[in-house]
């Protein structure tokens, strides 16, 4: 069951959209009937490589990844979802082409989502056009974010990137492990402990 405040969270961050303003009490209660609340442990998946991801989620606490298997079995991280900046969990992809997704999106640790089925969103269209637009706004932040720093650290060296990464996100050291970090940067682990270790 979503907690009070936690519906009044989700509320404050659809106001703050254009069309959000356009959402009635009704719509409200019609959008909370189609939430669920999933609390997430270390390492449970909220969508699956390969298979296709029907639902979007608004992180309230904790911290996922989106991640695809290597060849040689290891793991190339892509996104990372947190609060309060990536807090949009989906697959882009899938939810854009309703084709498979092309990574699994995992939990670090303990997570709490608000989440709902696709379906059941695009169901709401049809009461009010504003849900419409409020999807694609949030399937494109969703997008937007990965792309962003993608760009952002693509052009960098490794110590640069690194440097960079906790500039711009200072508190997620020791959230994320080394490994996720470094994978997600493009850069092995041990560097990530080193270079951390020297920033003042």
């Amino acid at each position: 069951m979503i907690h009070p405040k936690e519906k009044a969270l989700i509320k404050r961050e659809i106001i703050k959209l254009p069309s959000g303003k356009l959402l009635s009490v009704n719509d409200f209660s019609a959008l909370f009937k189609k939430l669920y609340r999933g609390v997430y442990k270390d390492k449970e998946t909220f969508c699956i490589e390969g298979e296709r991801c029907d639902k979007i989620a608004f992180i309230v606490s904790g911290y996922m990844y989106s991640s695809y298997r290597l060849e040689n079995g290891n793991e190339n991280t892509t996104s990372l979802f947190f609060t309060p900046l990536c807090r949009i969990v989906c697959d882009y992809y899938s939810l854009k082409s309703k084709g498979v997704s092309t990574g699994t999106i995992r939990a670090v640790k303990k997570v709490i989502l608000i989440w709902m089925y696709i379906t059941d969103l695009e169901a709401l269209f049809d009461t009010n056009p504003a849900f419409k637009d409020i999807a694609r706004l949030l399937v494109d932040k969703c997008y937007n974010e990965k792309i962003i720093s993608v760009e952002v650290f693509r052009r960098m060296g490794n110590e640069e990137k690194i440097r960079e990464f906790f500039r711009m996100f200072p508190k997620l050291y020791g959230k994320f492990s080394n490994i996720i970090i470094g994978s997600f940067l493009g850069v092995d682990r041990r560097e990530v402990s080193f270079i951390y270790a020297l920033i003042p």
